[in-house]
């Protein structure tokens, strides 16, 4: 029972870990403004005029 117990603490804990990493591996270090990758985008219609 305890060994069942202390399993799954170290399996949350782990997860906890990881998440926390993902959370700080998105943060934006980037000045106001810019940006990481520029996308441009032109709407067109069927025919493909803009």
């Amino acid at each position: 029972m305890m060994r069942r117990f202390a399993l799954i603490l170290a399996l949350v804990m782990l997860v906890s870990i990881i998440g926390a990493g993902a959370v700080a591996a998105q943060e934006d270090d980037l000045p106001d403004g810019e940006a990481d990758l520029a996308v441009d985008v032109t709407l067109t219609d069927s025919e493909g005029n803009p």
